[in-house]
């Protein structure tokens, strides 16, 4: 079988549920069904379009350093670039840093004991722990806004919340996946 060697910029997406690359990247590499896959379980873009799920992939390579690097990748219609899942390379063994600071790393590896994922101030060393749900990292916060005129239209609910003037849950039944009989939840009710 001949093989080659092709160049990817992937991209690390803290927000991808799984890791995904486009159907044209793998070449000749066999696509392999799953479950999802079978059932038509499809992903979101950030913009609400349908990514068409067709199966998985392995992937073999090396990093531009040299080090070997093996991972199984969904594979999606319409995706234009290999999008790597933050989540999934953590849980994978890796440690992820971005705006890495040998000060603020110094800092921490003073503490007797740190978050497993957290955010730094490298200013005032203050640390923030980041939070792992329903397969995603978030930063849990609280933000601050002006209420709005009661007359005005609210055009900020999105999902599971409506709003009139104050945030309420909208009551839904909890949705099971005909798949791995797992909780669906979220806007576009995927399986978690």
């Amino acid at each position: 079988e001949e093989y080659e060697q092709i160049s990817v910029d992937a991209v690390m997406d803290s927000g991808a549920f799984d890791t995904i690359c486009p159907l044209e990247m793998i070449g000749g590499n066999e696509v392999r069904q799953t479950k999802a896959s079978k059932a038509g379980m499809d992903y979101y873009a950030v913009n609400g379009a349908g990514i068409r799920n067709k199966g998985e992939v392995d992937l073999i390579g090396t990093s531009e350093g040299g080090m070997p690097i093996k991972f199984t990748s969904q594979v999606g219609e319409g995706v234009k670039k290999l999008l790597v899942s933050v989540i999934r390379a953590a849980k994978g063994g890796n440690m992820i840093i971005f705006g890495a600071n040998i000060k603020a790393i110094k800092e921490l590896a003073k503490q007797t004991k740190i978050e497993e994922n957290l955010i730094m101030d490298i200013k005032t060393n203050t640390r923030s722990e980041i939070k792992e749900k329903r397969g995603m990292y978030v930063y849990p916060m609280m933000i601050r806004r002006k209420k709005k005129d009661s007359n005005a239209m609210d055009l900020s609910s999105v999902g599971r919340f409506e709003s009139k003037n104050t945030w309420n849950e909208v009551n839904s039944a909890e949705k099971e996946c005909e798949v791995c009989n797992d909780s669906m939840e979220g806007l576009f009710q995927q399986c978690m």
